[in-house]
C-alpha cells in the first residue's frame, strides 16, 4: 500500500510574517529602483515599479527553488513478491506489412510496402500514383 500523501500545512502567522517581510523588502528595492531612475532621467514611478516587481518575483520564487523540494528522495518501492518469474519474455511476432503486388523500388528493388511514400531500404521516394 502506498504511503499517504499529505499536503504541507503552513500556519497563518508564518504566512502573514512571510508576506509582510517580502512586501517590505520589495518596497525597499522599488525605492532603490526609483532613485536609480531619477539619476538616469527616467520616470521614477517606472523605476519603482520595475524594482518592486523584480524583487517581488525573486522573493516569491525562493520557496519554489528550495533544494529539498527539487531533490526529493524517491518513494520507497513495495517489496517484491517471492517466486516471481522475472526472466525476459519473447516479444510476439509482428507480421510484415503486406507488399503491394508487382511494385518494387526502382533504385534498390526492395518490395514496396502498402501505405509508404518512400522505400524503407534506401529512402527513394515512390512516384505518386
Amino acid at each position: 500500500m502506498p504511503p499517504e500523501e499529505t499536503e504541507p500545512s503552513l500556519d497563518f502567522g508564518v504566512l502573514a510574517f512571510y508576506l509582510f517581510i517580502s512586501a517590505g523588502i520589495s518596497f525597499l528595492f522599488g525605492w532603490w529602483g526609483k532613485q536609480k531612475a531619477e539619476e538616469h532621467g527616467v520616470n521614477p514611478w517606472v523605476g519603482f515599479a520595475a524594482g518592486w516587481f523584480l524583487l517581488y518575483i525573486g522573493v516569491r520564487i525562493i520557496p519554489i527553488l528550495r533544494r529539498d523540494r527539487i531533490f526529493n528522495e524517491p518513494p520507497a518501492l513495495p517489496p517484491v513478491a517471492q517466486n516471481v518469474d522475472v526472466s525476459p519474455q519473447p516479444l510476439p511476432a509482428v507480421p510484415p506489412a503486406p507488399a503491394v503486388a508487382g511494385d518494387a523500388c526502382r533504385a534498390c528493388g526492395a518490395p514496396r510496402r502498402e501505405g509508404r511514400k518512400a522505400c524503407m531500404s534506401c529512402g527513394t521516394p515512390y512516384p505518386k500514383s
